[in-house]
């Protein structure tokens, strides 16, 4: 073996902590980067081997107009058909939307009649009562119910348990129902509102009810559904389901259904399939990003700790290069250690990177009813992952040794700290000596060490600065998607109670029925008009949005714009509106663009304002500009008629018995409490705000890793420097101040440095991740900064005290003797 050869092996053995560094610094470099990307492929996986385990539908048809059952009977004992177009099962449902009551308040409900146990969308059941365990057919001609496990939870759901009662309410009739089993659906994980199309997990109910029993409360008995379902052999093939799909069509035309009264879905078109591809692929693009800031942060880390240890073996690198040593042998020299030491890591790295994907998959999946995890092993995650981990290495420690090959032996024999020369105090020196605490004669060590040595300063600073980076945008997205969630309810949408009405009502009869309410009843109240508009833009039709009107002097609607002509929705007119952020970019649609708007007639409005909040995908009003040139009757709605009504009770309203007068007088199609839906917010985004928490946790880790690294080295390439402070008798605690000021003050460059690279990041980042889903704002919080420096100090004080102490223990007989041997 070649003396080079045996040397890499030796340096390797004998710089221990130093081997050890480089090999955590690949594992969890290499971690970070499978570890999410290689999850999203579980994710994936895992959401469709459920979706064929439960034998979620390939497709649906749902009908405004209900068709008899036998329509369906048809074409399930038609075998020959089914054969034909490879369609493994039919079947029909039941389902409306409606409302229950529980506990004596009133909730949203989706209910679905259904032949249990069914085929297609089956139920899996989490909590079952005695009968529903004894009796499989537990639902069968009887007042019994699944309810949904979402509103049954006791985090933010309702804490219901199986044998309690419900009211079911529709319209004018009632029927009580009693709970037998909790359930889940895959079809509804976020529990999406039909009507708002936002997620009301923990306050809609989704129930499930015998398919006969719905029929005979809904239609006296008639054998109607409105909802059809079916499988194909080839589950989730397209190909197949769309051949099934123009199949089944003619069948229905067939038997004579007007096929305008049917909507056709596909399994990944739901509205809940869209809120599982903007979670999943956020986690996918998280996993790139904080993969790309894990490979910067492993870059700077080799280069910073190779050309530490380059310059600690100056003179034994002068040597060799005396003797003839070709320059490129000594450049490979060092990369032969990092490529050992790399590849050490990746095999660490690699299974610790596939058990942290599957966490990842397992934490998320908290979130949605997944009973199957499958976690696949994508080869070329892992490959790639490693090759580039590999590359960056090898690059990165070449280009640290070889600045050290351009210089003469002479040069690279001289002693270490014989490279600083100065006559007299630097510009820097005289600076801090205006501080008290840096007049001492040792506290101008660090300083010197900081501006005399530039290059070594400034790698330090720019590895503090990728761990500083790091966890910036991790506490930032933390902060800010937490603070987006509460200004919408806490500082934009301040009632606490929201009321849609079935059918738009006079003002006037509101005011009327408010003058009759005792006086405390209701503290303050607001008419609102929400309509359904086509959208037109460039003579396109981009098909349609929410309006929403508020009352020009409105006190619960404070809207945030965040650009526009106008920022006051006080000089809105006729012929000017607002558009959500969210929902303008998804069309394209920019400040100025004139848009057609209307239901039964379309009209031009200019776009003047863009509201920026959470959740901001529809159109802003105000009541005065909706009514204002007869607008109203454009989306048929009388002129002075409002379907909506913002409000905060007073102080101990029974809410129940408010909802019912209310009720009584103005029919309601939803009611929806603020604090439940906050709640719902909440658990919607918990699987990214968890991934980001974790985040921010390991920005933590690497943060104190990164520091030791740093400062560990620092020390390694200055040991000489101490063993002569040491020789002088100085003070041990002298020496904890030097270490910890000297990189206290890298750390507050680094911070000086991270604002601008930060909020570059920060902004990139979120733009990446969230895309148009969510309007999160790009400020970075005011806390962020103090708080990433106070934990770069934390880090330099932990470090700092295990650096002292081996100070403290260098013999300094043995350390000079080793010297001069070597």
């Amino acid at each position: 073996m070649k003396i080079m050869d045996t040397k890499v092996f030796r340096e390797i053995k004998q710089q221990k902590f130093r081997s050890i560094l480089i090999v955590s610094i690949v594992a969890v470099t290499l971690t970070m980067v499978l570890g999410m990307r290689a999850g999203y492929p579980m994710v994936i996986a895992s959401y469709e081997e459920n979706l064929r385990n439960s034998n979620v539908a390939d497709g649906r048809y749902s009908l405004t107009a209900p068709v008899l059952e036998e329509s369906v009977e048809k074409i399930q004992n038609d075998s020959e058909f089914l054969t034909t177009h490879k369609i493994a099962d039919v079947e029909g449902r039941l389902i409306t939307y409606t409302e229950i009551e529980y506990n004596g308040e009133r909730f949203p409900s989706i209910l679905i009649g259904v032949e249990f146990p069914n085929q297609i969308n089956q139920v899996s059941l989490q909590s079952v009562s005695s009968l529903g365990a004894a009796n499989p057919n537990f639902l069968a001609n009887s007042s019994n119910c699944i309810i949904d496990a979402a509103f049954a939870g006791n985090l933010i759901g309702q804490d219901t348990q199986v044998g309690e009662n419900i009211s079911l309410q529709l319209g004018a009739m009632e029927k009580n129902l009693t709970i037998q089993a909790i359930g889940q659906d895959l079809d509804f994980c976020y529990v999406v509102d039909p009507v708002s199309q936002m997620s009301l997990m923990g306050q809609l109910a989704v129930i499930w009810m015998d398919l006969s029993e719905m029929q005979q409360f809904m239609f006296n008995g008639m054998p109607l559904i409105n909802q059809v379902l079916f499988t194909v052999e080839d589950r989730l093939n397209e190909d197949e389901i769309n051949i099934a799909s123009d199949a089944l069509l003619q069948n229905f035309a067939s038997q004579g259904i007007d096929l305008s009264t049917i909507q056709y879905e596909m399994f990944d078109e739901t509205i809940d399939r869209q809120f599982f591809n903007a979670d999943a692929g956020s986690m996918d693009k998280m996993g790139t990003l904080f993969g790309i800031i894990g490979l910067i942060m492993c870059c700077v880390a080799i280069y910073n700790t190779i050309s530490r240890l380059v310059q600690s073996q100056r003179k034994n690198i002068g040597l060799f290069m005396s003797l003839g040593a070709n320059p490129n042998n000594i450049v490979l020299h060092y990369v032969k250690i990092t490529f050992y030491l790399a590849v050490i890591g990746s095999i660490i790295g690699i299974p610790l990177g596939h058990l942290f994907a599957i966490g990842m998959t397992k934490l998320l999946a908290r979130v949605w009813p997944f009973q199957v995890l499958l976690f696949p092993i994508v080869a070329e995650e892992y490959i790639f992952g490693s090759l580039i981990t590999l590359g960056v290495c090898i690059v990165f420690s070449g280009l640290s040794a070889f600045p050290i090959t351009k210089i003469t032996p002479r040069e690279a024999m001289s002693a270490i700290f014989n490279r600083i020369k100065a006559t007299k105090a630097a510009f820097s020196e005289r600076i801090f000596s205006w501080l008290p605490g840096f007049r001492a004669i040792h506290m101008k060590v660090p300083i010197r060490e900081i501006f005399l040595r530039k290059r070594k300063s400034a790698v330090t600073i720019l590895a503090i600065t990728t761990s500083m980076i790091m966890l910036i945008t991790s506490i930032a997205m933390v902060g800010n998607m937490f603070g987006a969630l509460n200004d919408n309810f806490d500082v934009y949408n301040t009632s606490e109670y929201r009321v849609l009405f079935e059918s738009p009502v006079p003002a006037a009869n509101i005011s009327n029925f408010m003058q009759d309410l005792p006086s405390d009843t209701i503290e303050h109240y607001e008419n609102t008009i929400t309509v359904y508009s086509n959208l037109n833009v460039d003579g396109k039709n981009e098909g349609g949005f929410i309006i929403e009107c508020y009352q020009a002097n409105s006190t619960f609607r404070n809207m945030n714009i965040i650009s526009g002509e106008i920022t006051d929705k006080n000089s809105l007119n006729s012929s000017t509106i607002f558009l959500g952020n969210t929902m303008a970019k998804d069309n394209e649609i920019v400040l100025g663009d004139e848009i057609k708007i209307g239901l039964i007639d379309n009209f031009t409005v200019r776009v003047v304002g863009m509201v920026g909040e959470f959740i901001d995908n529809s159109g802003y009003w105000t009541i005065e500009s909706f009514n204002a040139n007869n607008n109203s009757l454009n989306f048929g709605v009388p002129s002075n008629y409002v379907n909506g009504l913002l409000f905060n009770p007073g102080e101990n309203v029974d809410i129940g018995k408010l909802r019912e007068t209310i009720g009584a007088e103005f029919p309601i199609a939803q009611w929806v409490d603020a604090h439940q839906s906050q709640q719902s917010m909440m658990a919607l985004i918990q699987s990214m705000m968890s991934l980001l928490v974790l985040f921010v946790v390991i920005g933590m880790v690497i943060g104190v890793l990164f520091s030791f690294n740093t400062m560990y080295m620092g020390f390694i390439s200055r040991e000489n420097d101490f063993l002569a402070f040491k020789a002088m008798g100085t003070n041990p605690r002298y020496f904890s101040k030097m270490i910890f000021w000297e990189n206290a003050i890298l750390s507050v460059f680094s911070l000086i440095v991270t604002i601008p690279a930060g909020y570059f990041v920060y902004w990139q980042s979120m733009t990446y991740m969230m895309g148009d889903n969510y309007y999160i704002p790009l400020s970075i919080p005011w806390y962020t900064w103090p708080v990433v420096l106070g934990l770069s100090f934390i880090s330099i004080g932990l470090a700092t005290r295990k650096l002292t102490k081996r100070i403290r223990k260098m013999n300094l007989a043995e350390e000079l003797r080793s010297r001069m041997v070597s």
